[in-house]
C-alpha cells in the first residue's frame, strides 16, 4: 500500500515538472527580445583574397533587416606594405552598392557595416588584391588623387616590370586646374649619383579632341626626355610631379606618347598606359 502511494506521487510530481516546464518555455517564448542588430551579407564582389585582372571593382550587400543604414571604409596596401586609408567611414545611407573605378594595384580591405537607430552590426570585411597593370608599362600613381584648391601634393609617374631601359621620352598632358610646380627624378630605380644623369623637361601645349562631339582643347603638357649612364630595370618611382591645385574641378593627366629605347638602341614595345586623375575639391 505504501509503495503503491510513493509510486503515484512519483508519478505526479513527474507531471507537475513537465507542465511547469512547459509554461515556463511558453512564457519565455513569448517574451523573447529580439536582437535589434542587423546581419549582413555580400552579394556581389570578390571573393575574400581574390586577385583582380581589373582595376574597376563592385560591391553589393544586404542585410536580414529593413529599415537598415550601411557605412563603408576601404584600406590600401602598396607594393611596400604602405597603407592608406582611402575611404574612411561614409555617412550612413540606406544605399547598399559601390563600384569604384581606376584604382591602383596592391592589397585592399573593404569593409561595411549597418545601422537600425543607434545599433550598429559589426563590419562585414573582405580582403582582396588588384594586379591589373601588365608591364612593362608607365603609369600615373596613385591613379586617383584628393586635394583641397590651394593645397600642394605629389603625383609619380611609375614604371611597372620594365627591362632595360637606356632612353626614355614621354609628352604626357594634364589642366590648368593645377601648376606643376617642380618634376625630379626618383632613385628608387637606379643609383643617380655616380652615373651621369641627362634629364630634360620642356614645356608645350596639345591639342586635344574632347571623347564628346567633335570639340578640340588646348591642353599644357611636359615633354621629358632622360638617359641615364646606366640602364634601369624592374617596378618602382621614376619621377615625382610636385604640383598645386589651383581650382576646383576635375583633371585628367594622360600620355600622349612614350617612346623607350634599350641600351642597344633598340625600341622597346610598351604595354597602354594608365592615365590619372586629380579631384580637387
Amino acid at each position: 500500500m505504501r509503495h503503491s502511494i510513493s509510486k503515484h506521487i512519483k508519478r505526479i510530481s513527474k507531471l507537475l515538472t513537465i507542465i511547469l516546464g512547459i509554461i515556463v518555455f511558453s512564457y519565455c517564448g513569448d517574451n523573447i527580445v529580439q536582437s535589434p542588430l542587423p546581419f549582413i551579407d555580400f552579394t556581389f564582389g570578390p571573393v575574400e583574397n581574390d586577385t583582380l585582372s581589373t582595376d574597376k571593382i563592385s560591391f553589393s550587400w544586404k542585410a536580414n533587416q529593413d529599415d537598415v543604414d550601411f557605412s563603408y571604409s576601404l584600406y590600401f596596401w602598396d607594393a611596400d606594405k604602405n597603407v592608406t586609408n582611402l575611404i574612411d567611414w561614409s555617412e550612413y545611407e540606406p544605399v547598399n552598392t559601390i563600384t569604384l573605378n581606376n584604382m591602383d594595384d596592391g592589397q585592399y580591405l573593404f569593409s561595411v557595416r549597418g545601422r537600425i537607430d543607434e545599433f550598429v552590426s559589426d563590419p562585414l570585411r573582405r580582403n582582396f588584391f588588384i594586379d591589373a597593370i601588365k608591364g612593362p608599362a608607365f603609369v600615373f600613381y596613385p591613379s586617383n588623387s584628393l586635394v583641397k584648391s590651394g593645397a600642394s601634393d605629389t603625383v609619380s609617374i611609375n614604371a611597372d616590370q620594365v627591362n632595360n631601359i637606356k632612353h626614355l621620352e614621354m609628352l604626357f598632358y594634364y589642366d590648368s586646374k593645377v601648376s606643376i610646380d617642380t618634376l625630379t627624378v626618383s632613385d628608387q630605380l637606379f643609383s643617380i649619383s655616380g652615373n651621369p644623369l641627362n634629364f630634360t623637361i620642356n614645356d608645350t601645349t596639345v591639342v586635344i579632341r574632347e571623347d564628346a562631339g567633335n570639340d578640340l582643347k588646348m591642353y599644357p603638357a611636359k615633354y621629358i626626355s632622360l638617359e641615364n649612364s646606366a640602364p634601369f630595370f624592374g617596378s618602382g618611382n621614376l619621377i615625382d610631379i610636385i604640383f598645386t591645385a589651383n581650382e576646383k574641378g576635375l583633371v585628367r593627366l594622360g600620355y600622349l606618347y612614350i617612346l623607350a629605347t634599350n641600351s642597344s638602341g633598340e625600341i622597346i614595345n610598351l604595354n597602354p598606359s594608365k592615365p590619372g586623375f586629380i579631384y580637387i575639391q
